[in-house]
């Protein structure tokens, strides 16, 4: 099971945004107060970020997941996403299917897989 949490991050003109890059980065945080979780549960994220180069910017993620309420956050995994494939390949995930349409609409989105990691 995973939360999505609709994100935007002040990209105003969403032609600009069709320009962009898109990331899966992958990894996990540690839930501080504000993040709707107990505190110190850590839980697995994946963040899809729209970027203006061909190189994921990984302080932007860390800085959208901390202003988000995420802690200790360790990214371990970052692909280029090819848009049409990547719809196909998660077409039967609706929460996946709308974290991605998302962040190519409004610049990054976030998803938290709810069940702590032990």
């Amino acid at each position: 099971m995973a939360v999505f949490y609709k994100i935007r991050n002040g990209m105003k003109k969403r032609a600009d945004l069709k320009l962009l890059q898109i990331f899966a980065l992958t990894g996990r945080a540690v839930a501080a107060g504000s993040s709707g979780y107990p505190r110190g549960e850590k839980h697995a994220v994946l963040v899809f970020m729209c970027q203006a180069n061909d190189k994921a910017d990984m302080s932007k993620c860390k800085t959208l997941l901390q202003s988000n309420g995420w802690t200790s956050i360790e990214i371990s995994k970052i692909k280029k996403l090819h848009p049409e494939s990547f719809e196909k390949s998660v077409a039967d995930d609706p929460i996946l299917v709308s974290a991605y349409r998302n962040a190519r609409a409004n610049g990054a989105s976030i998803v938290i897989y709810s069940d702590p990691i032990i």
